[in-house]
């Protein structure tokens, strides 16, 4: 766990000390702010959930079991079918939820673990669900409640999905994305009711209406060639991961890109696949 000073946020401080995940192959982490508790996604052979207090001055704290999750994978593992995808709290920070594609036979799953209301902690049953209609989740995002949620799918493009109040998911409406490769993020801009996808071998991004899962317009880059591999939204801007080689700043607004931010200089840049934005609040 790393802390940023507002003066110095160049140079994060680690605090405490680095911790077992309690798996071999940590993908995904997701933190609750109401819980105070970050949460990892393991895959590989090992494969599930463990959750950790933080505390600002002693880093992480292992809280509760491990979660496993059945794959019969290997380490590292081999995929992307049949390997776990993404973790997130819900909007409440009430639910915990996972993301794990299918392997090619069985459809993708959710496996959501609630949060006791009574002590806040996080279950260790899980509550699975599989919609045949999605094969290979990726990325989620929650769409405004906890409700509802999108989720890439190489498969297709993207669907939305719907969450009841028992944590079951079911998928409503398929997005297909024409000349699509493989749609593998997705992020949600409140202001706007749009959500966007990135795929991770075409430079181009969705713009989808974010209520009908209509598709509004395609954001043009000149990169071609350039897939993304992640992408967060900070105000009015998305900041998208292009390849490894560059971070391209478009304005939301128009779908214009304002800034292409070449990451050379930082060196081997191979292991470069995710993102995040600080310091722009919530969206």
């Amino acid at each position: 766990m790393f802390s940023i000073d507002s003066n110095d946020f160049l140079h994060p401080r680690m605090v405490g000390r680095p911790v077992d995940t309690m798996g071999e192959f940590p993908v995904a982490v997701a933190y609750s702010p109401k819980l105070k508790t970050a949460c990892v996604l393991n895959g590989g052979a090992v494969a599930g959930v463990s959750c950790f207090l933080t505390h600002n001055s002693k880093g992480l704290l292992a809280i509760g079991s491990f979660r496993p999750i059945a794959l019969n994978q290997t380490t590292p593992p081999i995929g992307p079918a049949g390997t776990v995808s993404d973790l997130l709290f819900n909007p409440s920070q009430t639910t915990l939820l996972a993301s794990v594609k299918g392997n090619g036979l069985a459809p993708g799953s959710f496996i959501a673990y609630p949060v006791s209301q009574s002590d806040n902690s996080i279950s260790s049953i899980p509550i699975i669900s599989e919609p045949p209609q999605v094969r290979l989740n990726f990325g989620i995002s929650f769409l405004g409640s906890d409700h509802r949620l999108a989720v890439s799918d190489p498969a297709i493009g993207a669907s939305l999905v719907s969450v009841s109040s028992s944590s079951i998911v079911t998928a409503d409406v398929p997005i297909t994305v024409a000349g699509e490769s493989a749609v593998c993020w997705t992020e949600y801009n409140r202001k706007r009711g749009e959500l966007y996808l990135m795929d991770v071998a075409v430079s181009n991004i969705t713009v989808v209406d974010a209520k009908t899962g209509a598709i509004k317009k395609g954001i043009q880059q000149d990169d071609a060639g350039l897939g993304s591999l992640d992408a967060r939204l900070g105000g009015d801007f998305l900041y998208v991961l292009k390849s490894a080689s560059e971070i391209n700043v478009i304005k939301t607004s128009g779908g214009k890109t304002v800034q292409r931010f070449n990451l050379t200089t930082l060196g081997s840049r191979q292991g470069f696949v995710g993102m995040a934005t600080w310091g722009f609040g919530q969206n």
